[in-house]
């Protein structure tokens, strides 16, 4: 990875890692943890998230000004919902952040609350969890969405709610049935929403790995981030308004 930026204040760490000893740490370094918590303290956060996820898509070798370019059809301000497509998991986001907030500042996303254990990044995340409706927090993130909306904020969510991964049922790449609630919530509001279809993709032994096991999806997710580097589409994301 790049040395730290010039004038850029050293992040703190935003994983918490078992001490570097033993097993732990052999599972740490296994999984990408270690070296996530390395690059994160390389991440210009005192220049805020925008500056961090440009970094971050200039360091996977993906055109930011291609990117920002496609952002240009989104509005400048007014509340607003995009949603997309699912395809490799940590990237999607950062994509997504860098083209969303070289259009406009007021930006959120609903992702899974271990985000919010990153600093840079902990205001901008909407979070909820897979066993959300236990104990009501999907509601609560609905109602957070609600009061962004009513700041007239830009909420991000990825309806699939999982990675793309292998469907032994139609033997191909695929994502799981994409909810339609926040959809359905912006219709009823009458809020504009716009589509974003990423062509990123996951490296083939991910997808072999994650075909045997649910759990492997998230386990190397970081691994998955740190070897796609270089390997990516010229024209990465397309964003399209969608009429109902």
């Amino acid at each position: 990875m790049e040395p730290e930026l010039s004038g850029s204040k050293p992040a703190t760490s935003a994983l918490r890692l078992p001490a570097r000893q033993g097993g732990a740490e052999l599972l740490a370094r296994a999984l990408g943890l270690r070296a996530a918590e390395d690059y994160y303290r390389t991440l210009p956060t005192s220049q805020g998230l925008a500056a961090c996820a440009d970094r971050v898509l200039s360091d996977q070798g993906i055109d930011l000004a291609t990117v920002h370019a496609a952002a240009r059809c989104l509005p400048e301000r007014g509340a607003l919902l995009v949603t997309s497509n699912h395809p490799t998991g940590i990237l999607d986001g950062v994509l997504l952040l860098s083209a969303l907030l070289s259009r406009r500042p007021d930006v959120r996303m609903v992702a899974n609350e271990a985000l919010c254990c990153i600093p840079v990044l902990a205001d901008q995340v909407i979070p909820i969890e897979k066993t959300a409706h236990k104990d009501g927090r999907e509601s609560n993130a609905l109602w957070a969405v609600h009061r962004s909306w009513k700041r007239m904020e830009c909420v991000i969510a990825f309806p699939a709610g999982t990675v793309a991964h292998w469907q032994w049922r139609t033997m191909r790449l695929g994502e799981a049935p994409w909810t339609d609630g926040i959809q359905r919530f912006a219709a009823k509001l009458g809020l504009p929403e716009y589509r974003a279809t990423l062509s990123l993709k996951n490296p083939g032994w991910f997808h072999g790995c994650s075909a045997v096991s649910r759990k492997a999806r998230t386990a190397l997710l970081l691994r998955a981030f740190f070897a796609g580097a270089g390997k990516h589409p010229a024209h990465p994301v397309v964003f399209d308004r969608l009429e109902r």
